[in-house]
């Protein structure tokens, strides 16, 4: 088998591929390190006295993928076999005989069946797969460079569905992205493969090392790059980032280096229309709730976000859609890969700039702070765990020259906005900062809202209480937009450039009053990094307590 000429890609024709990449996406290696006491894998070596090596497709950084022929049955397979400088490793063995038993378990149309699976004697693991005749989706990306809406639409509900019954088996993939779903040459079925990094939800050992980011930088979820615990919505969020990608043919987050890919994700909103204004506003709106920051922010289920994109194209839910929802925030301004080859469309994505992660004063859930997870991210890639763990895919595109600033955005223009968490400095110190990321979701009718009170002046206990966001980068400010504020709440905006400790650390410029959605014009407010929106009484009652709640802020420059 040959493959196709490096500078032919528009004039690709489907090829076997890999049905299993590796662990990660690292540069091949044709040969390994040091000698070891192995048979040599070449073609014509017999697996298990029944498979025949044929042709090796594709060397990663953990395995190997070679064509075989099922000798008993005389059909075609994929031969997926442990490098030899993993057979000495045992959590990287354990984890390659652990993804065989686990997608043998998964009987599903959307993803490559395991077969068989054994140990040779000298060592050598290997899976037999079923092999899939077409290409895969980062190579049909490559060769198309953006696909239509409805193809979109079709391929993230076909993937939803593999996803939702590995979720139902209690598996999280862990690294859905282009190269581990394989499009079928016969009729272009998706089919969903690697399951190398994938974990049990309940009860399973996880064979990962204390701190270590398991995944592909590009299609990471923020709590994923942040080593927290997962669910299905990790996969829903790296979905997005797939379906981003298909759609405005760029990837959502790009950099120089894998942390800096990871870190550029969190707390930060971002939607296709961002890059490419002519996304319809339905499926604009299913694929940035699937990328929320925080997981409250995504759909519950795979099966409801399937559900969400069937109807993203219909005329009423797209109407229902741009009602709904404001503008999310634009991602921090960050290197932009070149347009993959495609028909010209309005472009408006910001001028480039070095990707990076929020300032490390941002609180997130757990009070982690960016600088220490980026900290955390670069010891791990020094000590070498990234090998086996966080991968950058291709080599980064870093999208021409670097500016130092935005080249003077348009007034009105969303401000980008780094994270969130609860203000109450005559309390506590927070207010449900658990919930304050659903102020940047995307979504009004999932709200932040104070605590419940006994009576509308706070219990004369104090002032009042709030939220503050935490900008990218420094701005000047024209307005702020309030969204599903509760009716009958007055609210001040004040602003600061640090993270206020109290109120007298925060200046006073404008206020809301009223409620539903309301537009609050800024006097003074330029140079900001902090924003405080602060309830201040009487708070109205809600039948048995009193309190407040917003669903979205915008912030406008």
């Amino acid at each position: 088998m040959t493959s196709p000429e490096p500078d032919s890609d528009d004039q690709r024709q489907p090829t076997l591929i890999d049905p299993a990449r590796a662990l990660t996406e690292a540069p091949v290696r044709q040969e390994p390190r040091g000698p070891h006491l192995h048979q040599p894998v070449t073609a014509g070596l017999v697996i298990a006295d029944r498979y025949e090596l044929r042709d090796r497709l594709g060397v990663g950084a953990t395995a190997e993928v070679w064509t075989g022929l099922d000798r008993q049955l005389d059909r075609l397979v994929a031969v997926k076999l442990l490098l030899p400088d993993w057979r000495g490793h045992s959590d990287a063995a354990e984890r390659f005989r652990r993804e065989g038993r686990m997608t043998a378990k998964l009987q599903h149309h959307g993803i490559v069946s395991v077969l068989d699976a054994g140990l040779e004697p000298d060592g050598t693991a290997f899976h037999v797969m079923e092999l899939v005749h077409g290409e895969s989706l980062a190579d049909a990306i490559d060769r198309r460079g953006r696909f239509a809406p409805q193809e979109v639409v079709d391929l993230g509900v076909a993937v939803l569905d593999a996803l939702a019954h590995a979720h139902a088996a209690g598996l999280v993939h862990r690294d859905v992205k282009p190269g581990n779903i394989l499009l079928d040459g016969r009729d272009g079925t998706p089919k969903l493969t690697d399951f190398g990094v994938a974990k049990v939800e309940h009860g399973d050992r996880d064979l990962t090392s204390t701190g270590m980011i398991i995944g592909t930088a590009a299609y990471l979820a923020p709590e994923q790059a942040t080593g927290e615990p997962l669910d299905g919505r990790a996969d829903q969020y790296a979905l997005g980032c797939v379906l981003f990608e298909c759609l405005t043919g760029q990837r959502a987050f790009d950099g120089t280096t894998p942390v800096q890919i990871a870190g550029a994700r969190i707390g930060v909103q971002i939607r296709p229309s961002d890059r490419d204004p002519s996304v319809p506003p339905g499926l604009d709106a299913v694929i940035a709730r699937s990328m929320a920051p925080e997981p409250a922010g995504r759909f519950p289920t795979a099966e409801a976000m399937a559900e969400a994109l069937r109807t993203s194209l219909d005329e009423a839910a797209a109407h229902q859609a741009t009602a709904a929802m404001p503008s999310l925030q634009p991602a921090p301004d960050q290197p932009i890969p070149p347009q993959r080859p495609a028909t010209p469309v309005p472009h408006h994505a910001p001028d480039p700039q070095p990707a990076s992660a929020a300032p490390s004063t941002g609180r997130r859930r757990g009070g982690r702070s960016v600088l220490a997870i980026v900290a955390s991210a670069v010891l791990l890639a020094v000590a070498g765990l990234l090998a086996i763990g966080l991968a950058g895919g291709d080599d980064p595109a870093t999208g021409g020259d670097e500016t130092e600033d935005s080249g003077g955005a348009a007034s009105g223009d969303p401000v980008a906005v780094a994270g969130a968490s609860g203000f109450d400095p005559q309390g506590d110190g927070g207010e449900h900062d658990e919930d304050a990321a659903l102020l940047l979701d995307g979504d009004p009718s999932t709200a932040w809202q104070t605590e419940g009170y006994n009576s509308a002046s706070f219990g004369n206990l104090k002032s009042g209480v709030g939220v503050t966001l935490q900008l990218a980068e420094p701005t000047d400010l024209s307005a702020v937009r309030l969204f599903g504020i509760t009716p009958g709440v007055t609210a001040e905006v004040r602003v600061s450039g640090d993270r206020p400790s109290s109120l007298e650390d925060t200046t006073l410029v404008g206020t809301a009053e009223g409620g539903g959605d309301v537009e609050v014009a800024l006097e003074g407010a330029d140079g900001v990094g902090w924003v405080t929106v602060w309830i201040v009484p009487p708070l109205p009652s809600d039948g048995g307590r009193h309190r407040a709640s917003i669903g979205e802020v915008q912030l406008l420059r």
